[in-house]
């Protein structure tokens, strides 16, 4: 019987090791490497799972940000919207090009006004699109 062991655990590379006969010892290694296994198959299903609770706080973060956005608290608000920027949402992304632009919080920057509602227009965010129009005019 060919046991496959897994030399390295999340990498391709893995040993074969050929077992004649199975004693206490060989079954006790084959049941440890399966629950090895498992464990890191356990890991990858929780890093999945965490990686769907970073998309809602992300729109969390967004919302926490934009709320003092909209109170014209712009310095409070900056670094939940950076956050949320950085993960992806594009909502947030497009308040930063604004708030860059318009010196809003942060010291005005042109060209981080420019980045940010580009990488909020490339996820089809309609209002980054039209200031990026104007800004090029």
């Amino acid at each position: 019987m060919k046991i496959h062991w897994l030399n390295q655990i999340g990498f391709i590379n893995y040993e074969v090791i050929e077992v004649t006969e199975m004693n206490p010892f060989n079954f006790f290694i084959f049941v440890t490497g399966l629950f090895m296994a498992l464990s890191f198959f356990q890991t990858d299903i929780l890093y999945a799972e965490n990686s769907a609770e970073n998309i809602e706080s992300a729109e969390q973060l967004y919302q926490k940000g934009k709320s003092l956005y909209d109170q014209k608290k712009f310095k409070q608000a900056f670094p939940f919207l950076e956050k949320a920027a950085r993960m992806g949402h594009s909502d947030a992304q497009m308040h930063l090009g604004k708030m860059y632009y318009n010196g809003w919080g942060v010291k005005h920057s042109h060209k981080l006004a420019e980045e940010w509602h580009k990488k909020a227009a490339a996820q089809g965010n309609i209002e980054s699109i039209k200031k990026l129009k104007k800004m090029k005019h």
